[in-house]
């Protein structure tokens, strides 16, 4: 997916680095240091039904990034 989005920006002249990270410094930047510009993360726990993910989809979820 950030290889898509890399080359789509790249047709609107921006020049987007893409970096890999253990899942712990993800978490770390994303909740502690605020030390991205923008992120991908892919979260699934298998069931089709929404309501089982409800923190992460309600803006005051726990995990809502």
């Amino acid at each position: 997916m950030a290889t898509l989005i890399q080359d789509d920006l790249k047709q609107l002249g921006m020049n987007v680095h893409i970096v890999s990270l253990e899942f712990r410094a993800v978490v770390d930047r994303f909740l502690n240091t605020y030390d991205f510009e923008a992120g991908i993360m892919g979260l699934g726990g298998g069931d089709a039904d929404p309501n089982s993910e409800m923190n992460v989809w309600l803006s005051t979820g726990g995990t809502h990034l």
